[in-house]
């Protein structure tokens, strides 16, 4: 089952204390990521994660960011502010995060290592069994290099995260991202998608 949705409530979490992280046991269960991962919802083809042989749910907004939102058509949307309600009644999901172009994209503070891992802290406390934060795509060489620069670090920060994934594979490594893998400046294409898809559940653990 497919689920989006747009939400506008800052919620208080209760946050647990840092400490050793369940290692992922089974497949992703639950997806979370932004309109690189939406798909079918908004009438684009389908998407990465819709292509995975482990078949898990998704939910995506785009614009849906860490700590900075792009446009979402409604409001913004943040996992930072919003994490309760995406991971409402999700006990038990193993949980991927693919999140961070929206925030590359802003001028504000990149999410820190110790704001990721806050972040995976608190999807544990909502009864997650696990989360792996998965490294964004790259962006097309259109994009001001800035812009390139910040999502370069944010993937940095993300690969010091515990059972992180790196998705770096299905675009060869290239620093930007492929013209036959892209929709536009920011957004994967069919191709794209289905490469990446591919990538995500053969060559890491993503499927289990």
């Amino acid at each position: 089952m497919r689920r989006t949705a747009l939400l506008f409530t800052a919620i208080t979490v209760l946050l647990i204390a840092p400490g050793c992280l369940p290692a992922p046991t089974g497949p992703a269960t639950l997806i979370i990521g932004d309109s690189n991962t939406i798909g079918t919802a908004w009438g684009r083809p389908a998407s990465w994660a819709e292509q995975l042989s482990c078949s898990p749910d998704v939910w995506a907004w785009g614009g849906t960011g860490i700590t900075r939102s792009g446009y979402t058509g409604g409001g913004p949307i943040t996992l930072t502010a919003d994490l309760d309600t995406i991971m409402n009644g999700r006990t038990g999901d193993h949980v991927a995060v693919m999140l961070g172009t929206n925030d590359a994209l802003g001028r504000t503070s990149l999410p820190t290592v110790a704001q990721l891992n806050t972040l995976t802290d608190r999807i544990i406390a909502t009864g997650a069994a696990s989360v792996r934060w998965i490294t964004i795509p790259p962006l097309r060489a259109d994009v001001s290099a800035t812009t390139r620069a910040r999502r370069d670090t944010l993937n940095t920060r993300i690969t010091q995260t515990a059972n992180h994934l790196d998705s770096s594979g299905a675009f060869g490594g290239a620093a930007t991202l492929p013209p036959n893998m892209a929709a536009d400046s920011l957004h994967l294409n069919q191709n794209g998608h289905a490469t990446l898809g591919y990538h995500m559940a053969v060559n890491t653990n993503l499927c289990g």
